[in-house]
């Protein structure tokens, strides 16, 4: 692999928002499957919990978190890599014989294990193939169980003092959550269509850049930590790369990168201080200091200085995008 070069977006201008147009379909009400399973996650995360010991076995309803790889014929599939996710001990229809795998290993190990991909595995190319699943387990947890009966676990949860209370609550939150996908998919929508309108020449080292910053910064690492190979973490980084529809995804960001620049320049744009108060509180909080020190902290770094004051700035540019846009919602 090529030492990431330096490279920078290329300028553009503002591209024509006339008719700027997207139709997003809206998420169905809550089923009372999704308000169980909702309703036994909320439950889980305020259960007790014991951090599992180095040399500790793993048991089923374990909380885990790992590093995860796919592979079929030695080459990673599309989406295959995960770095420090987080797993419950429970059967995953897609990866058949991963709960399996894990059971009985410990903290800090390694496992590797055959398995055979279903016939509904969402990449159809892969469907009903023999692959290869590689995890690195950083951490685990023993869970107690809970019982969703439970008022005082109900309470603690947040979540009222009965089940019927419990399942309204969650209903009314599901609600809430769907309409914020809604908007982040109409959001999402709405910035692919802008930026292929931006008539800016993307380069193909500029792709590769941001590729192999995102493969270092997400991927690279955890292969190593699952026991590839150089040789192997290279190959992976060439197929990675090399991924037509994964490439076409990129250069259309960038191009919407090069574009929302180029209205924050027409519209001359400065940093919202509501922006920057709103991350000085987060910051003050998540460090248990004061916002007058938190303040001080963020002005001596200049590259995070640099990034609050260019985040404001974007949000202002998504949203003059955002507000020309028409988006229809299909039920």
């Amino acid at each position: 692999m090529n030492d990431q070069q330096e490279l920078t977006l290329p300028r553009a201008s503002v591209p024509s928002l006339h008719d700027l147009e997207v139709t997003v379909v809206s998420p169905s009400a809550p089923t009372a499957d999704e308000l169980i399973e909702q309703l036994y996650e909320r439950l889980r995360a305020s259960a007790p919990r014991r951090e599992r010991g180095k040399g500790e076995v793993l048991e089923l309803g374990d909380d885990v978190i790992c590093d995860l790889a796919v592979t079929v014929d030695g080459h990673l599939i599309p989406g295959g890599v995960r770095a420090w996710t987080n797993l419950e001990l429970r059967e995953y229809p897609l990866l058949p014989g991963l709960v399996e795998a894990l059971i009985g290993s410990s903290p800090q190990t390694e496992v590797q294990t055959r398995i055979t991909l279903p016939a509904d595995y969402p990449a159809e190319q892969f469907a009903g193939r023999e692959a290869e699943l590689s995890v690195f387990v950083h951490q685990a947890f023993e869970i107690a169980q809970p019982d969703m009966e439970d008022a005082a676990a109900l309470g603690k949860a947040g979540l009222g003092s009965g089940i019927n209370e419990a399942m309204q609550i969650l209903a009314d939150e599901l609600d809430e959550e769907k309409g914020q996908q809604l908007l982040l998919k109409a959001t999402q929508e709405v910035l692919a269509e802008f930026g292929r309108r931006v008539r800016v020449e993307i380069s193909e080292e500029l792709i590769d850049s941001e590729l192999q910053r995102v493969w270092e910064e997400s991927f690279e690492d955890a292969l190593a930590r699952m026991g590839f190979e150089d040789g192997q973490i290279d190959d992976a980084w060439y197929d990675y790369a090399e991924d037509p529809a994964l490439r076409e995804e990129v250069a259309t960001r960038l191009k919407t990168d090069a574009g929302l620049r180029a209205v924050a320049e027409q519209e001359e744009f400065a940093p919202d201080l509501k922006d920057i108060d709103e991350f000085l509180a987060g910051t003050a909080e998540a460090v248990g200091v004061s916002r007058e020190s938190a303040s001080q902290w963020i002005r001596e770094q200049e590259e995070l200085s640099r990034t609050v004051i260019n985040s404001s700035i974007h949000r202002q540019a998504i949203e003059y995008v955002m507000a020309r846009a028409k988006i229809n919602v299909l039920d």
